[in-house]
């Protein structure tokens, strides 16, 4: 996927998706989730995380507790260290 000013990166959770798996399109994806808070990304099996060096509230025990109902049904939870652990 071309990057540029009039081309943007698709929106994903897992980079292994992407058509095309360049060292621009990573950048350009992780720094658009990081922007967002979203500072957790697959790769396939594997979980990049980048530190948000301040605190974002994801390891309660209510987001603890969604990654525990994996696999009930629904939707899957985004990425996640509890998705791993």
């Amino acid at each position: 996927v071309p990057v540029g000013p009039t081309h943007t990166m698709p929106e994903t959770d897992d980079l292994a998706t992407l058509n095309s798996l360049d060292d621009a399109a990573v950048a350009s994806i992780l720094e658009d989730r990081y922007s967002r808070r979203r500072i957790y990304t697959r790769v396939n099996s594997m979980l990049i995380s980048i530190n948000p060096y301040e605190e974002l509230g994801l390891y309660s025990t209510a987001v603890l507790d969604e990654y525990c109902r994996v696999g009930n049904g629904g939707p899957p939870p985004p990425p996640h260290a509890f998705a791993v652990a």
